[in-house]
């Protein structure tokens, strides 16, 4: 899958994979009654988020960190809608302090070279789409990435190897894009 279509998809696996993620559980460091105003906060973001709320779903997902500070699933959405905005440093921000509390998170180390190839800092993009490449070695967005993140840097003997491999995996690739992904 290509373009648009690529695109959509994602949007709609990650929201597939939060509301999954949610229903396994939130955090082990919050108790019931939080986890279940946690739910219904996410819940609000994703639906602000749907209707092109931006500011709305950023005030839902900052509640949520209010409840568990902790919350990479939180910090990686505010730092998607951030992107989304063409807030990008304020975005890398958000991705930096998710991985600070879980730096192999693959979806956050996915997200922050996403954000940093945006913004054409292809070495600053290298370590973590190295990262997320090794957390899941399927990912053909991660491999595909990472040798534009090689290509930017004008290393393109060291582009070669992630760019195979990404070609390997295209067919089987199913357009995933780590907006957001786990909750749990």
């Amino acid at each position: 899958m290509r373009g648009p279509q690529r695109a959509s998809y994602g949007r709609l696996a990650g929201t597939l994979l939060i509301s999954v993620a949610l229903l396994l559980g939130v955090s082990l460091a919050v108790g019931q009654e939080r986890r279940e105003t946690i739910l219904a906060l996410a819940a609000r973001a994703e639906s602000f988020e749907a209707q092109g709320r931006w500011e709305a779903a950023t005030a839902e997902y900052q509640k949520i960190l209010k409840i568990d500070p902790r919350s990479t699933p939180a910090l990686n959405a505010l730092g998607a809608l951030s992107v989304r905005q063409g807030k990008f440093q304020e975005g890398i921000a958000y991705y930096h302090q998710a991985l600070k509390i879980n730096p192999r998170e693959f979806g956050t180390n996915l997200n922050l070279g996403i954000a940093y190839v945006k913004v054409q800092d292809y070495k600053s993009a290298t370590l973590p789409l190295e990262k997320a490449a090794q957390i899941d070695p399927s990912s053909f967005q991660a491999r595909e990435l990472l040798g534009v993140a090689c290509i930017g840097q004008d290393e393109y003997a060291r582009a070669i190897p992630p760019l195979e491999k990404a070609m390997e995996l295209e067919h089987r690739d199913l357009g995933s894009n780590s907006g957001l992904l786990a909750w749990a």
